[in-house]
């Protein structure tokens, strides 16, 4: 006996094309010192995107609290001897093949990971308020303490690598 599958006049679907996972840069930590002043450079993995005003807010949420609690995890074990009264710049940097609009997008692709730096700068290892992480960037940045500039490039020898620098500047004296 002999069983045949009727044929229901649908046709199977192409598979769609899965996109290639991004080249991500090294992690690194470098440090530069003039006469005056001492640059921190931490570079991460971490792919930073502008936010999507119709997308899924859980995933958004998630995003955010993953590139939050990465850069802060790096930032307390990879910078943990340096003097954090003393910063006075943060410059993050974007590495990858496509550019964001410099006064709109690229500070919003930004946003978590400076959350994570001003957090890491004023508390450092002790325990925060997440619900109140905005009075952090407040207490930095709205005061004048701190400033911050952001800027986008391709990377030198491989224009596909994707990731993000944080350069701290220390200046000669604390806050």
């Amino acid at each position: 006996m002999t069983f045949q599958l009727a044929f229901n006049g649908r046709r199977k679907a192409k598979p769609k094309p899965t996109r290639a996972l991004p080249k991500l840069l090294e992690h690194r930590v470098l440090c530069a010192k003039t006469s005056s002043t001492t640059e921190w450079v931490l570079q991460l993995p971490l792919v930073v995107h502008a936010d999507n005003a119709n997308g899924a807010h859980f995933t958004k949420a998630r995003a955010a609290r993953s590139q939050l609690d990465t850069v802060l995890l790096a930032l307390q074990t990879q910078l943990r001897g340096i003097e954090r009264e003393c910063i006075d710049q943060i410059t993050l940097v974007r590495f990858s093949p496509g550019r964001l609009d410099a006064h709109d997008n690229l500070r919003q692709s930004f946003k978590h990971v400076l959350d994570a730096v001003c957090v890491w700068i004023v508390c450092g290892s002790e325990d925060f308020n997440r619900r109140a992480i905005g009075k952090y960037d407040d207490q930095l940045l709205g005061t004048g303490k701190v400033t911050c500039q952001y800027e986008q490039t391709t990377h030198e020898t491989d224009r596909r690598l994707q990731g993000i620098q944080i350069r701290l500047r220390l200046g000669s004296q604390p806050r």
